[in-house]
């Protein structure tokens, strides 16, 4: 288990944690879920990803880390070119659009190349991913194979992302797959200040949902965001809240009513503002 990352600074947050289940813990193996959060170089946007390797891949965390670190970097630099008025209504910035989307195909042909280096199938790369942009107008996401991704919108929790259906029982369409794109959902939304990010593994507790429902279970989701923005109030800018913050995700993540709930391994990534 560890921490990956937190940012502070001023006017938001961001913190993530991964954790290994009790299913690999049980067996000696490692987390092959991977989180990481960073802010963009003008400090515009909070960046969150969440990647969650492939039980059948036998680079699965591998591949996560390098997922979830190489879209986080490469966002970070590029969405800090962007000019937006924040007093301005935005839809879907068709800017917003196009970077995180080639950027997600950018960090596949990574994998292909990580996998011919290494003289591997592709497959041996497999993971999913979740990917939240917060920005002061809204927020991005991308998702492709399983996990969910809530936000608190207009004081309302709502469910901004959840998996296709699969023909399959346990299918799981990864980002190496030829099928991505098809299983791929991008959606811009307004007016979002917390974005939530949970692998298959946690997120069970962010609440009850089908292709058209979403019952939220506020006794996990508000206080987690009202503890996360007593922190960033408390220490707006230090080291102590960075690793008191992610500290917390790992102990959450730890616990026993979360380990029972599926034994898979399991992510968790938070981004928002106060």
């Amino acid at each position: 288990m560890g921490v990956n990352s937190t940012v502070n600074q001023y006017d938001s947050y961001a913190a993530c944690a991964s954790v290994a289940g009790l299913t690999h813990t049980k067996i000696n193996i490692p987390c092959q879920d991977a989180s990481f959060c960073t802010a963009s170089y003008d400090h515009a946007f909070r960046i969150a990803a969440i990647a969650d390797g492939v039980g059948s891949a036998t680079h699965a965390q591998e591949a996560a880390i390098y997922v979830v670190h190489t879209i986080c970097s490469l966002l970070s630099t590029r969405l800090s070119s962007l000019q937006l008025c924040s007093d301005e209504y935005i839809d879907e910035p068709d800017s917003i659009r196009y970077i995180c989307c080639k950027t997600v195909e950018e960090v596949r042909c990574g994998l292909f190349e990580l996998a011919e280096l290494n003289g591997e199938s592709p497959f041996a790369y497999g993971c999913t991913l979740l990917l939240s942009v917060l920005h002061e107008t809204g927020c991005a996401i991308v998702q492709i194979g399983d996990g969910k991704i809530v936000a608190y919108q207009e004081e309302r929790w709502i469910l901004l992302s959840m998996p296709r259906a699969c023909g399959y029982v346990n299918e799981v369409v990864a980002l190496c797959s030829d099928q991505y794109l098809d299983d791929m959902t991008y959606s811009w939304n307004p007016s979002v200040d917390t974005c939530i990010l949970g692998s298959d593994g946690v997120d069970f507790s962010f609440g009850t949902s089908s292709q058209s429902t979403f019952t939220p279970h506020l006794a996990f989701l508000d206080p987690l965001r009202s503890y996360c923005i007593k922190n960033a109030e408390q220490y707006p800018t230090t080291e102590a809240n960075h690793s008191l913050l992610s500290a917390s995700l790992v102990e959450l993540l730890s616990s026993e009513k979360m380990q029972s709930g599926t034994g898979d391994d399991m992510s968790l990534a938070i981004i928002g503002k106060i």
